[in-house]
């Protein structure tokens, strides 16, 4: 091992500048790599098991796992979590499970009822029914990826036959997962589930969260907007509407030569009408009647006496033996009589508004001299790319001046702007090699270090091999000038002290060979 180490050194001894330091480099980038993958895979991966934990639940989860000698970290209250490193998740759970810890129950108890359930207030059974409620909606909010646990909670209702009921409000407390922040429109779509779950409006509902930031004021939205989003959206109609108006001014004029600016007023105020009537206005009979009679004129002939035929229906005639027949009869009309009955009730109509409307738009439009002349179609063209309205009180403003963004001649003409020239297209190859320019020079970079080390290592080799050859020759001259006697002893000096035995085995050898030369003598 050491006479490679040092054929590996003489190696990089003799090789050149530029190798050496393309070893050197590589070397440490390799130790680098090889610390700092070690550093990073030394570093505990910590997960979070159990939060929103009490203290005595904490502690006793702490304890469990001390026993254990699990490592964990814990956060303070009132979120009170627990990490531990990610291989030893199951063996914390585990151990945490083996110590027979119930979590406690918050709020109310829900029971199941039973004998002890008959003696409950009315007051207790609205509670629990409410508790119930509760819990689902905070179920239902801990489905949400950005939230980890919610507590939900709502005003009592005191129902009285003596005076108004008031409306329920609704708090909830929100405690978020790890690097999450609610913005608005997550805080208006809880604000929205509590609304739908419990059928009251927005303007009853609060939300915050676990560190004491408001996330939803009910009493601070108006409609369900809050103060910032109605600017907000006032903004951006402002905005959106001088964005139409200067384009069109641009396109017919040209860049710079006109201006339109916009602000609009608006009405947050909710709209509310009521519309009865007396009779539905599409209502459908129940009973249709149509009745057809025919009716005969009076009689010429004598009859019975004074009074009878008054008093006898129509229906008396020939067939009846108490009078005869009548002479001859008058003329006879005929009368048709429709009944139609109908429900007789009230029709109410309901309706109300949140959105807000806009009871003023104020316009002003700047434009150059130039244009005087067509100031009134320039209006025209404002009015309608804002959706100006006259009914509605809106107010237009025009003028023109000289602007001072606009260049002028000698004259005061103004100059517009030469038209672009159109892009060339650009190089296809010149895309590619800004794609993988990098790539490129990496690769580059590793052929030039490549062809520099083949080169030396052929160099090296050169060197080497001459080296030896000068080697040997100093060699075989230092040795023709030793004496043969002086080697011959250094010689089996060295071989007594390095391999004795292999010295008494040559003088054994020596020892039979004597006896058997003697013998044969």
């Amino acid at each position: 091992m050491k006479e490679r180490l040092l054929q590996l050194f003489e190696l990089f001894r003799s090789a050149r500048a530029a190798t050496r330091i393309t070893l050197v480099m590589s070397t440490v980038a390799v130790l680098a790599v090889a610390g700092l993958s070690s550093w990073y895979a030394s570093r505990p991966d910590l997960v979070q098991l159990w939060s929103g934990l009490s203290s005595a639940e904490a502690a006793n989860y702490k304890r469990a796992l001390a026993q254990a000698r699990i490592s964990f970290r814990s956060s303070p209250p009132p979120e009170n979590g627990i990490w531990v490193d990610i291989s030893d998740r199951d063996q914390a759970e585990a151990q945490v499970a083996l110590g027979d810890y119930v979590p406690s129950a918050k709020g109310i108890q829900v029971t199941d009822g039973g004998v002890d359930s008959a003696f409950l207030s009315a007051r207790t059974r609205d509670q629990m029914a409410d508790k119930r409620e509760w819990q689902e909606c905070e179920l239902q909010l801990e489905r949400l990826n950005f939230i980890e646990r919610a507590t939900v909670c709502s005003s009592s209702q005191n129902h009285s036959a003596f005076a108004t009921d008031e409306d329920v409000t609704i708090s909830v407390t929100l405690g978020l997962r790890h690097g999450f922040m609610l913005d608005d429109a997550q805080g208006r779509t809880v604000a929205t589930l509590v609304r739908s779950r419990f059928n009251v409006p927005l303007e009853n509902i609060t939300i915050v969260d676990e560190h004491g930031n408001l996330l939803h004021d009910g009493s601070d939205s108006i409609g369900g907007f809050s103060g910032e989003d109605l600017y907000a959206y006032k903004r951006r109609y402002d905005l959106d509407a001088e964005r139409r108006a200067n384009k069109s001014l641009e396109m017919a004029l040209g860049k710079g030569m006109a201006r339109v600016t916009v602000n609009s007023v608006w009405s947050y105020d909710e709209f509310e009408s009521i519309k009865e009537s007396a009779v539905p206005k599409d209502s459908a009979p129940y009973y249709v009647e149509s009745t057809k009679k025919d009716v005969a004129g009076a009689s010429s002939g004598s009859g019975g006496p004074a009074g009878v035929s008054s008093n006898i229906t129509q229906d008396f005639g020939n067939e009846n033996a108490a009078i005869g027949a009548g002479e001859a009869a008058g003329s006879s009309s005929t009368s048709t009589t429709d009944v139609t009955r109908s429900v007789v009730g009230r029709t109410t109509e309901h309706r109300l508004s949140r959105t807000p409307l806009i009871t003023r738009l104020n316009v002003a439009l700047v434009a150059d001299d130039s244009v005087a002349a067509s100031l009134t179609k320039l209006e025209g063209l404002v009015k309608a790319a804002v959706g100006f309205d006259a009914t509605r009180s809106d107010y237009f403003e025009s003028f023109t001046t000289p602007l001072a963004s606009i260049e002028r001649d000698e004259e005061g003409t103004p100059v517009l702007p030469e038209a672009p020239l159109p892009l060339e297209e650009p190089n296809q190859y010149l895309e590619l090699a800004l794609e993988h320019g990098v790539e490129l020079i990496a690769a580059l970079a590793f052929i030039i270090v490549l062809l520099k080390s083949l080169r030396g290592a052929k160099s090296t080799k050169a060197e080497a091999a001459a080296a030896a050859a000068t080697q040997a020759a100093k060699a075989a001259e230092e040795a023709e000038n030793i004496d043969p006697e002086l080697l011959a002893k250094a010689q089996v000096e060295e071989l007594v002290r390095s391999d004795p035995e292999k010295v008494s085995e040559i003088l054994a050898s020596w020892a039979t060979a004597s006896e058997e030369h003697a013998g044969a003598a």
